[in-house]
C-alpha cells in the first residue's frame, strides 16, 4: 500500500488522493472528499470559498482526462490531486486526475438511424459519439451530401480531425473551442476543395455537429440546412417543449443573400424555392428576365444551390464563394433542470415536421413507454437496439410517412442526467446534492457509426 501511495504523489510529496462526492454543476465544478490523511484545513478554506462544506473544491477546467476523449466524473470516482488556490485566492483542487481503474461514465446516451428513403442513393452520413483527442469532447454530427456522396464521406471521416488539429495549434484552450471548430470547418472545405479540382467533381455537403465538451456545456456548429434542437421539460415535467439551437442556412434569409449577392452570388425563388449560383454575365430584367434566361439556356447549366452554407461545391467557391463554408457556431449551456435531450436531423426531416412534432416523436419513445423491450437489430439478433436508436429510427420512419422525398438521417443524444421515469434530474445533479452514477453508455460506439449508413438503410423506411 505505501508503494501505491508514493505513485500518487509528485516529486514535492504534494499530491493527494480522494472520491468525488457531490457535483454542483450550476458553478462547473464539485468537491472531492479526501482520504483521512488530507489537509482539513484546506477543507475549510474550501467551504468559506464556496459557502458549503463537506470536501475539497475543484473546478471542472482543472480535471484532466488522461485518456485523450471526454469522459466525466461521478460520485465515488476515485481521484488524485494537488491543492492549491483559484485565480480568486481561494483553496482548491488542481490537476484532478481519475485514478487508473476509477469508472469513468458518460454522460451522454445516444443512437442514430439513416435512410435512403424515396431518393435512388443515400447521400446522408453521421457520426455518433467519436471521442475527440486533446480532451475536446465528444463529436456528434449529421453530414447531408448533395450532387454525389464524396464530400459527405470526407466530412465524416476527416471534419473532426481538422477541427482537433485546429484545437492542437491553438494551444488546447478551452475558451479557444468555438475558434477551433471555425478553423476546422474552413480547413477541411479547402483540402476537399483541393482534392475536388483534381477530380473535377462538383458535389458537396452541409454539416451539423454538437461537441461536447461536459454535461453541462457542448458547442454546435452548423453549415447549410440540417437543424438541432432541444428537448426540454415542461409544464410541471409532464411535457416536452422544443428550443431550436441553430438557423437553416437558406439563401433566401436577408443576411444570407446579403452575403451571397456582395460575393457576386445571384439568389432567386425558382418555383418557390430559394436557390443561389455565380453571377450571371447576361443582363436581366427582373425576375421574368431570369426565367427567360433559365428557360433558353442563359444559366440554365449553372449549379443552382438551395442553401446558402456547405463544404465543397466547386463551381460555387471560384471566383469568389457565394456559397460560404464557415460554420455557425453556438455554445450551449445546457440546463440540468430542464434540458432532456438533443436532436440532429437532415433537412429530409425538417421538411416534413417541425421542430414540436420531432421533439414529441423523441419523448413518446424515451419517456412514454419505458417497459417497452426493443426488438434486437438487424445486424445482431442478440443486440437490442437501444430506446435512443429506436427514438432516431422514429423520427426518420415518421418523416418517410410524410411524404419527405429526401434522405432521412437523426442522431438522439439522451443526457444521463435525465431520468426517464420520473422525468425529473437523477438524485445528485442540482446544485449541491449528492452525485448519483451516471447512466451507462450501452451500446454507444464510440465511432463506430462514423460514415455511411448500413446496408438495411438503402431500403425505404418500412411501415
Amino acid at each position: 500500500d505505501d508503494d501505491d501511495d508514493d505513485d500518487d504523489l509528485d516529486d514535492d510529496g504534494e499530491r493527494r488522493r480522494g472520491v468525488v462526492g457531490r457535483i454542483a454543476p450550476n458553478r462547473r465544478g464539485g468537491y472531492i472528499v479526501e482520504d483521512d490523511d488530507g489537509s482539513a484545513g484546506t477543507s475549510a478554506t474550501a467551504a468559506e470559498c464556496s459557502g458549503e462544506g463537506g470536501g475539497v473544491w475543484f473546478h471542472m477546467h482543472d480535471v484532466i482526462f488522461e485518456r485523450g476523449g471526454f469522459e466525466w466524473v461521478c460520485r465515488g470516482l476515485e481521484v488524485s490531486f494537488r491543492h492549491g488556490v483559484d485565480a480568486n485566492g481561494c483553496a482548491c483542487a488542481l490537476d484532478v486526475r481519475a485514478v487508473n481503474g476509477s469508472p469513468l461514465p458518460t454522460n451522454i446516451v445516444s443512437g442514430a438511424a439513416s435512410w435512403t428513403g424515396r431518393k435512388p442513393t443515400q447521400e446522408d452520413r453521421y457520426v455518433n459519439g467519436h471521442s475527440m483527442p486533446h480532451a475536446l469532447g465528444r463529436w456528434f454530427a449529421v453530414i447531408d451530401g448533395h450532387g454525389g456522396p464524396a464530400c459527405a464521406d470526407f466530412a465524416a471521416a476527416r471534419l473532426h480531425g481538422h477541427v482537433a488539429a485546429a484545437y492542437q495549434a491553438s494551444g488546447a484552450k478551452g475558451e479557444l473551442v468555438a475558434s477551433a471548430l471555425t478553423s476546422g470547418f474552413l480547413k477541411a472545405d479547402a483540402v476537399y476543395l483541393q482534392q475536388a479540382t483534381g477530380r473535377g467533381a462538383q458535389d458537396g455537403a452541409t454539416a451539423l455537429a454538437a461537441l461536447v465538451r461536459s454535461p453541462i456545456e457542448m458547442y454546435v456548429a452548423n453549415l447549410g440546412d440540417s437543424r438541432a434542437v432541444m428537448g426540454q421539460v415542461t409544464r410541471g415535467r409532464t411535457q416536452v417543449a422544443a428550443r431550436c439551437i441553430t438557423t437553416d442556412h437558406k439563401p433566401g434569409l436577408a443576411r444570407e443573400r446579403e452575403r451571397a449577392e456582395y460575393a457576386g452570388g445571384l439568389v432567386a425563388s425558382i418555383a418557390g424555392i430559394w436557390r443561389v449560383t455565380t453571377a450571371v454575365s447576361a443582363p436581366s430584367a427582373g425576375r421574368a428576365g431570369l426565367l427567360s434566361m433559365m428557360s433558353f439556356g442563359g444559366v440554365r447549366d449553372r449549379v443552382w444551390l438551395a442553401v446558402s452554407r456547405a463544404l465543397g461545391d466547386l463551381p460555387l467557391k471560384e471566383p469568389k464563394p457565394v456559397v460560404s463554408a464557415e460554420p455557425e457556431i453556438h455554445k450551449v449551456d445546457v440546463d440540468p433542470s430542464k434540458d432532456a435531450f438533443l436532436v440532429l436531423a437532415c433537412d429530409g426531416v425538417w421538411d416534413v415536421l417541425d421542430n414540436e412534432q420531432v421533439v414529441q416523436i423523441v419523448a413518446r419513445r424515451l419517456f412514454g413507454s419505458v417497459d417497452d423491450v426493443a426488438p434486437a437489430s438487424e445486424a445482431n439478433a442478440s443486440a437490442p437496439k437501444s430506446m435512443e436508436e429506436l427514438a432516431a429510427e422514429d423520427v426518420v420512419r415518421t418523416s418517410y410517412q410524410e411524404g419527405s422525398g429526401d434522405n432521412l438521417t437523426c442522431v438522439v443524444m439522451r443526457f444521463a442526467w435525465f431520468d426517464s421515469k420520473t422525468w425529473t434530474m437523477r438524485d445528485g445533479y442540482a446544485d449541491g446534492v449528492t452525485v448519483a452514477a451516471a447512466a451507462a453508455d450501452a451500446g454507444n460506439a464510440d465511432a463506430g457509426n462514423a460514415g455511411a449508413a448500413e446496408d438495411g438503410a438503402s431500403k425505404p423506411i418500412p411501415n
